[in-house]
């Protein structure tokens, strides 16, 4: 997904110095968001336009298998 690193780099600086989060936070946010993206390119995902209900479906399914917290899931 070729979009997807500025995206994510846009939101994390968004989180940092619009809403003020602390820096724990915005690397806890990165770290998940990360993996989500990964996961979208294993599913061949090209674009964040491609992102229906079923594929978020299989994420939070993988998140739950793989024992994470419910607050990670929202």
């Amino acid at each position: 997904m070729t979009e997807s690193g500025e995206a994510l780099d846009a939101y994390l600086d968004h989180l940092r110095l619009e809403r003020r989060l602390s820096r724990q936070t915005v690397l806890s946010y990165r770290s998940d968001l990360s993996q989500h993206v990964v996961f979208l390119e294993s599913a061949r995902c090209r674009s964040f336009s491609e992102v229906d209900t079923e594929l978020l479906r299989r994420d939070l399914a993988r998140l739950h298998t793989e024992g994470r917290a419910r607050r990670s899931q929202q």
